[in-house]
């Protein structure tokens, strides 16, 4: 660490909440969702940023890549670094700006289709940076604040298609948070239905997973839902639901993935509580 400088960064990845409880600014547009059509026309779209201090802010805009990895974890990682990446195809504008206390500024953001483009994914951050604080004697450390949120930018292909195809399930006993919305992280011992799904379509899907719990007749127990799934083309995802307690005995797990397409990928499992 160099002296007379201290920097802190903190990453506020944004995808449920506008206006996350003490921002700086507020980001009202979290993806930025851009339709390729049969000609090459340049495609734009606008992201409105409010100043929800009482003094001016200065932001900054810059663009960057992200991944999701086969659990639905997100990787962010430099520009122009992913296969799927826009690359210069997207700019964003402006930069850099200041925004007024309570004030709204648009940043737009711009696309330039290629005769033979298939669709990409991008994203924009978009930083607040706090000046440090001058000191008289120039001495001692300052600090540094950049609260930074991400805006997903996908650019969806023409006449995409939906399709999916199940690779693998299996019924297993993992350790599981015991409340994961609590914010606690006391483990416990759940058993979990999984399925190995992979988007083999052209289209972004949103899946939506239902398990069926039958005993060895085909009575149906129980049936869980679970909540949609983000897949991008090319991928796979594991999407796990967990299984109610049950006695021992003998049973069916019965996966169904609705994937938005012509049809429902579906997985069967059998397994034995001893």
């Amino acid at each position: 660490m160099t002296r007379g400088t201290v920097v802190a960064l903190v990453g506020l990845w944004v995808h449920l909440l506008s206006a996350p409880l003490g921002a700086q600014v507020s980001v009202e547009e979290l993806e930025v969702h851009l339709q390729l059509r049969r000609d090459t026309a340049a495609l734009t779209q606008v992201i409105p940023v409010r100043n929800e201090e009482s003094r001016a802010q200065q932001v900054r805009v810059t663009l960057g890549d992200w991944v999701r990895d086969s659990i639905g974890n997100n990787q962010f990682l430099p520009a122009k670094s992913t296969r799927t990446s826009c690359g210069d195809r997207v700019r964003v504008f402006p930069a850099t700006f200041q925004i007024a206390p309570g004030a709204t500024e648009l940043v737009r953001v711009s696309y330039q289709p290629t005769p033979a483009d298939s669709g990409c994914w991008s994203i924009v951050f978009i930083e607040t940076v706090t000046p440090p604080v001058a000191r008289p004697d120039g001495q001692g450390s300052f600090l540094t604040l950049e609260i930074r949120t991400g805006v997903k930018i996908y650019v969806h292909q023409a006449g995409a298609f939906r399709d999916g195809s199940v690779q693998s399930g299996e019924v297993a006993v993992r350790w599981r948070l015991k409340d994961p919305r609590s914010g606690s992280r006391d483990s416990v011992l759940v058993r979990e239905a999984t399925v190995l799904l992979v988007n083999s379509g052209t289209a972004h899907l949103r899946v939506n997973g239902v398990l069926e719990v039958r005993d060895s007749a085909g009575t149906l127990l129980h049936t869980v839902s679970g909540t949609d799934v983000p897949m991008t083309p090319g991928s796979a995802r594991y999407i796990a639901l967990r299984i109610p307690e049950l006695p021992k005995g003998e049973y069916i797990a019965v996966m169904l993935l609705d994937y938005g397409g012509d049809e429902i990928a579906a997985a069967q499992m059998d397994f034995l509580i001893p």
